[in-house]
């Protein structure tokens, strides 16, 4: 007897679940039906998409900053709207320059550019779904009239070397000048274009950065805005030279160094120009004397001039003794 009755109430629990189940499966399918069907119907919703300009006036530049996406009211099936709804970067509105049209009140001068070339342009574009409208309905701006100049690129550099190493030669930046193209007025100011910082430590062999130009006012373009900075860097060594010092005309008469007229120069140069240099590319001379000195009195040298490429130049030593001569 409690066999019979453990018996149907199991088979009155599998029906039971296969009732569930016929109900979960028809449940579902209901639910996709209808949404395929309310996908299926036309709906209008509002997207927010990007904006592209084209054919902008080349001769101007644009003050303002103009916006980078407007508000389109769109409608199509649900389909295709849930599509645009999850890209809309793919609902992209173009506005062209060609449609600029101009307002005067008093003196000033405004522009605007209407948004309704855009929709139309939307509408011809994308078939799936069509633009009711746009938000906002007009874009308003101002430009002056533009010009351009070649100007050169002022580096900014702060370098630092590994010991024994330094700059071979001076920095070479390609190019070595750019375009900047600005309002009339703002480009009469600007005489150069600074890049950002160059900033390395410790180096010890050549290279070359690309490094970025900084547009010297809001209103500027520059073109082009990057350029690679070669940095020679090479190994450095000790030279010495004993050099003659000459005296001006006016002193030959009136002086004499003792005990010779020679100083040691003491420079540093690069392993590669070391050979190259001569102590002819050197000149001493000496201070004026403004006061009248007494003999055993000593007279400052100074270095007249020394070749390109040589760094840390001392002079030893850095005066010398001189009499004065009896006319």
């Amino acid at each position: 007897m409690a066999r019979t009755k453990s018996s149907s109430a199991w088979r009155s629990a599998r029906i039971n679940r296969r009732k569930i189940l016929v109900f979960l499966v028809c449940l579902f399918t209901a639910s996709v039906l209808w949404v395929l069907m309310a996908f299926n119907g036309f709906y209008t919703t509002t997207i927010e998409v990007p904006l592209k300009y084209v054919n902008m006036p080349e001769a101007n530049v644009i003050l303002d900053n103009l916006p980078q996406s407007a508000e389109v009211e769109i409608s199509g099936s649900g389909y295709h709207l849930l599509g645009y709804t999850l890209r809309p970067d793919k609902a992209e509105v173009v506005l062209d320059g060609t449609n600029i049209r101009s307002t005067q009140q008093a003196d000033d001068i405004r522009f605007f550019l209407t948004t309704r070339h855009g929709v139309e342009y939307f509408n011809r574009l994308h078939g799936d779904i069509s633009a009711l409208g746009i938000r906002p309905d007009t874009i308003h701006f101002n430009f002056f009239r533009k010009a351009f100049k070649k100007v050169p690129v002022k580096l900014n550099s702060y370098l630092s070397f590994a010991k024994e190493f330094g700059l071979g030669d001076s920095l070479r930046c390609e190019p070595d000048s750019v375009t900047v193209t600005a309002p009339v007025e703002a480009l009469k100011q600007i005489h150069f274009v600074e890049s950002a910082p160059l900033a390395h430590r410790n180096l010890n062999g050549s290279a070359s950065y690309p490094l970025q130009l900084i547009a010297p006012s809001r209103d500027a373009v520059v073109n082009p805005n990057k350029v690679q900075v070669h940095v020679p860097v090479e190994r450095f060594t000790e030279g010495r030279f004993n050099v003659p010092v000459s005296l001006p005309d006016s002193l030959k008469s009136r002086i004499r160094l003792f005990p010779v007229q020679v100083a040691e120069i003491v420079f540093e140069v690069s392993l590669k120009k070391y050979a190259i240099i001569k102590p002819s590319d050197f000149g001493l001379t000496v201070l004026p004397i403004t006061a009248a000195n007494q003999p055993g009195s000593r007279i400052q040298l100074i270095l007249q001039k020394k070749p390109a490429g040589v760094r840390k130049v001392r002079i030893q030593p850095e005066s010398l003794e001189y009499i004065h001569l009896r006319n």
